[in-house]
Parts: structure tokens; C-alpha cells; sequence
């Protein structure tokens, strides 16, 4: 079977933010840092140990953005698809990074 990687990505993303916004809606008081945490923690097999060190890759994105750029919900999603890929295919993300962007870009607002 076929797909392609931006599709898959496309997949992870539906799915991550069907869970943020299920997660907002149970916890309107709950930080969105938080809520990206327990979105992760929501995929099959995932432990806090891991879900943290894709939230830290996630903070050294936004970091990369320039000072002061605020976690977003794509940037925890994007690493959490790298994350998948290099696990799962033991190949380096940077590989498919443009797929990876084009399918969650076109899933997830960059206001959340």
C-alpha cells in the first residue's frame, strides 16, 4: 500500500487535535502547555518520560522561532510526527521535514 508522508502527517494531526480540542472543552482552565501534554499522552503506547522529551524538542522549536515565541500546538505536533518517523522507520526526520510541515500546517491553526 501506498501513501504518502505528508497524508500521514496529515492523519496525526487530525487525530492530535481532535484531542486538544476535547481536552479544552473537559479542562477550559487547564493551560494549553498542559493540554498539549495530555493530547500526547492520549496516543497508544506514549508514558510521560516520552511525552517530555517531545515537549522539550517542541520548546527548543519555539526557541528557534526567535525570543519570546510562545509553544504552539503545531510545533509539539511536528515533533511528536518526527519523533514517530525516526522511531518507527529508524531514518533521521529531516528526511520528509517538508511533508511533515505541509501536513500539519494544513490541519492545525497556528493559533493554538
Amino acid at each position: 500500500m501506498f501513501f504518502s508522508m505528508k497524508g500521514w502527517a496529515k492523519g496525526i494531526a487530525k487525530t492530535q487535535l481532535f484531542c486538544y480540542y476535547s481536552l479544552k472543552s473537559k479542562y477550559p482552565n487547564v493551560p494549553n502547555n498542559q493540554l498539549y501534554s495530555k493530547a500526547l499522552l492520549s496516543r497508544p503506547g506514549y508514558n510521560a518520560e516520552t511525552v517530555d522529551e517531545i515537549m522539550k524538542e517542541a520548546l527548543n522549536l519555539a526557541r528557534e522561532h526567535g525570543p519570546g515565541t510562545e509553544l504552539k500546538f503545531w510545533m509539539v505536533v511536528m515533533q511528536l510526527a518526527a519523533y514517530e518517523y525516526e522511531t518507527h522507520r529508524k531514518k533521521p526526520a529531516f528526511l520528509i521535514i517538508e511533508d511533515i510541515i505541509a501536513g500539519i500546517n494544513s490541519v492545525i491553526p497556528k493559533d493554538i
